[in-house]
Order: structure tokens, then sequence, then C-alpha cells
């Protein structure tokens, strides 16, 4: 089928290197005129490298490319766009400080017959873009302001105003809901028959198999193969990416009878009248959609969010919980969703980070307290199979399987009794997510209870023991894992309360 398509860009023998690290080892890529060529690989498979070089944020060390059999250097981002290649950053690159409309046409703002900017036509042309991807959003408003998921739809909205051929979208459904995406994909096959080809990097093989036409994978900067997509399983494109047959995973309970955690009647700032239990050792997974309430929930019973009213009970005794500090004591970790922002410490080393919150528990003893840290640091490194060249590289540096594995080790070095996780997957490889599902149903057999924040509905439906529902701040149902099915999720995520079943 991709064979009948002419070929708009043309890339060969890619090579790049970093101190240390080859990204990228003679890559070969082709895309093909209106078509989908989906890139996979996980974490540090040198898929957003290749994509970079493509876009002329970084120059290529070896190898060419040439766009409708023209050779180009593309040594800078607007080489890269005169050549007619606009990029969606994984990372968001919109002025926090400047109007959505500021940002939609920041490369060339349209101009009138003086030359000057029209804001008139920015206005209209912003509304037109906005209004093709069903983003309702004041253009007069701060960006800022928005939530992560108006602004990666700003964002998308920005790339489809410039003259592009071809598109590439780095994750671009990482932070956005159902609805948002199954939007974005009928503008991307609107695209596909206007002529124009999109290249799309996602850990989602389940939207690669819907939405593209190719796949190719990557796996530690090396070209493992390129396949149409109609040809291959998700089971196989999973296994080309990390190089091996995959494990079937299957979670198995560990819940005792004992109380960990109640909350009852608990509101605040996005939910209200909360009520669930939460038993030693168990796994409990909290979903919905974007805007029901879930990470607030977390948050205020980790004590970086208020309440309203309600009570939280730790082992059946209540407790005032009214900072991030009084839910440690508590016995509470909390691994954030934003690992980059608010997880980790970037410009830190892996020790640094594993020992930020456990500084008290080190104690000299017949140990140096630094010789203490690298004992621990290099104990959690091999538990938690983290792959770095010492405990001192900077985490800025490791993949984002990685990351998140520090951050897990970092938390579960102070002994919570109970961790919450929010969206532990998020931004991770599919070998990465099988190690993460295995360390967590892990800290459950060694009696630590779970509460999993989840946006991913194979997760949500293979990990855990119960699933509590949220729509709009509220609870919809709490059911067994093996009870629960995807219809049921969605009707309940979208406030469809099932007949005769108590939320």
């Amino acid at each position: 089928m991709s064979d009948d398509l002419p070929t708009v860009l043309t890339a060969r023998g890619i090579s790049k290197e970093f101190p240390g690290v080859r990204a990228l080892d003679r890559v070969d890529f082709d895309l093909n005129k209106g078509e989908v060529h989906a890139l996979v690989g996980e974490n540090g498979a040198g898929k957003s490298t290749l994509m970079q070089i493509l876009a002329g944020i970084c120059g290529r060390d070896e190898g060419r490319v040439s766009v409708d059999g023209v050779e180009c250097e593309l040594g800078s981002k607007r080489a890269a766009e005169n050549a007619g290649i606009s990029i969606v950053f994984q990372e968001s690159s919109l002025l926090q400080n400047l109007t959505v409309c500021e940002n939609l046409f920041s490369g060339e703002p349209p101009r009138g017959k003086m030359g000057l900017i029209s804001w008139k036509s920015m206005l209209s042309d912003g509304t037109a873009l906005l209004k093709e991807l069903n983003v309702d959003v004041d253009l007069n408003a701060i960006t800022g302001s928005l939530s992560t998921t108006t602004q990666k739809m700003i964002e998308i909205a920005r790339a489809l105003s410039g003259d592009f051929k071809i598109l590439i979208l780095d994750e671009p459904t990482a932070a956005i809901t159902v609805e948002e995406t199954e939007q974005l994909f009928a503008v991307i096959r609107k695209l596909k028959a206007d002529g124009k080809s999109i290249i799309y990097i996602s850990h989602r093989i389940k939207e690669i198999k819907e939405i593209a036409d190719r796949v190719t994978i990557l796996k530690d900067g090396i070209l493992v193969d390129t396949h149409d997509v109609a040809d291959v399983t998700e089971r196989e494109i999973c296994e080309l990416m990390v190089g091996r047959e995959l494990l079937d995973f299957n979670y198995v309970s560990q819940v005792r009878e004992n109380i960990a955690l109640e909350v009852v009647r608990l509101s605040g700032s996005g939910f209200s009248d909360i009520s669930f239990k939460l038993r030693q050792g168990e796994f409990f997974t909290i979903t919905g959609l974007a805007g029901a309430g879930r990470t607030e929930l977390a948050l205020s019973i980790f004590g970086a969010l208020a309440i309203d009213g309600g009570t939280i009970s730790i082992d059946g005794r209540a407790r005032r919980i009214r900072s991030p500090w009084d839910a440690m004591n508590a016995g509470i970790g909390y691994v954030t969703e934003d690992r980059k922002k608010l997880g980790l410490f970037m410009e830190m080393g892996v020790a640094a980070n594993m020992e930020s919150n456990n500084i008290d528990s080190l104690t000299p003893g017949p140990f140096s307290v630094k010789k203490s840290i690298e004992m621990m640091a290099s104990a959690n490194v091999d538990d938690f199979n983290i792959r770095c060249s010492g405990i001192d590289q900077k985490v800025k540096t490791l993949s984002g399987g990685n990351q998140q594995k520090v951050c897990l080790s970092r938390w579960t070095s102070y002994k919570p009794r109970i961790l919450i996780v929010d969206e532990p997957t998020l931004g991770v490889d599919v070998g990465s997510k099988e190690e993460i599902y295995s360390i967590l149903n892990r800290l459950t057999s060694d009696g630590i209870s779970i509460v999993m924040i989840s946006s991913d509905m194979i997760e949500t439906l293979s990990m855990g023991d119960r699933i509590m529902v949220m729509s709009a701040g509220r609870v919809m149902r709490i059911m067994d894992r093996e009870k629960a099915s995807e219809e049921d999720i969605v009707s309940l995520a979208s406030g469809l309360k099932l007949n005769g079943v108590e939320a």
C-alpha cells in the first residue's frame, strides 16, 4: 500500500553522538506523501533525537536528508520550516506569559498591507484553527493560566497554522483527553486526505494501530525494522521495541484485612463527598476523565491542598493532615504525575534525589552519612533496575522510565505505609511499564497500600484489586477489578450512572 505513494522525505545513515552516548547509529527513515508513519521505541531509543534532527533543532554527525528529492542541511528550525517541516514537541514550547492568540502566531503572524501585524486576522484565523480542533478557549487568555490539556491542543493548532508538508507529532496525546484525541485523529485524517505527511511518535501502541499506515521501530539508536501497521500485531510491535518476548504480567492480590486508610465524605477544590476504604497491601485504582478531580483528591489526602470537610483516618486513627509533612509523618507518600517539574531535582544526581526524602533516616551508625547514602542509592539502583552510568549521574540525562523508577525508589526508601502514585507510567515505554507494574506489585507484597491514579484503560483493567471511577468531582462507583469492563468505566467516567448499581 505505502509503496504506491511518492516519497516526500528520505533520511539515510543518520548518526548522532552525545558525550558517552551514541543516540543514533546510521538510521534510515522514509516518509511518503499522505502517510501517517509512526515511530516507536523505548525511552532512549533515539526517536526524539531523530525528530529534532529532521526539525532542525540539533545537527547530525553523519547522514543526509532529502525533502521532495532535494538534499537539505536543516541547520536550524527556520531552515526545516522553509523545507516544509513543522513539529509539535512532547514538552511544552508555549510562552506562558503570552496570550493564546500571540502563541498561535508567534512564528509568522499575519500582516496587513503596510507590513504591520494584523490583529484582526490573527483573531479570525486563530478562532478557525481552534474550532477545527474543537477547542473552546478565549484567544485573549494568558496561556499560563490554562490547563495542560488545553495548552497541548493550542500547540497542535499552532503547528497547523503554518504552511507545511510534513508534521511531526511527538507524544501528542500524552496530556489530552480521550475526546480531544478523537478530535486530533479526525484532523490527522483530514491532513492525510489533503496530501500532508505525518510522523507520529507515541508509546500508545493501540493508537498507532488506529491512526498509522506504517511503523518504524528503533532500539538503542539502531533501526530495528519498518512494517505496514496492518501486518503486525500490537504485541509484535512491543516485542520489537524491547527486543524480547513480553512477559504476561499477572497482578497478584496482596490484600490484608486491616484498614490502612479511610476517607469519609471528603470535600475540597474539584471534588466533594468522597468516601472509600483502603486495606493494607491493597492496590486501589482511581480513574476518570480529565477534570474529574482525581489529582485534587490525591493532593488533598497528601496535605498539598486544603480540604473543606470530611475526615482522613490512618490505621483507624483520625489524622489532621494540613501539609505534606503531616502526611509523611502519618506514613503517606506521593509520586506526582509531573516527575520533571515536581517529582525530581533534574540537575541533581540519582543518589541526591533518593536521599532527599530520607536524610533524617540515614544516620551514620558504623558508616559516614555519605557512605550510608551511597549504599542506599546503590541498593535502590539494583532493586529498581535503574539503568544509569552511576549513582551520581544527573537525573535529567536518564530516560523517562528510569526517571520514574528513581521517583518510586525515592519514596519507597522513606518506607511509607500508603503510597499514592499519579499516572505512574505516563510517557514511559512498554518495557519500563512492565517493570513499574512489577515494582508496584512487589510493594503491595511488602504490605504497602497503593492508590494509583490512571487514565490508561488497559492499565486500569489489568492492575489492582478495586477501581474507583470519578466524574465531575464525585464517586460514580467502586468495583472489583474482575467485575469491571471498559464499557462500564467509560459510561461512568462520562457521568452516566448505570441503573440499579450503587455508587
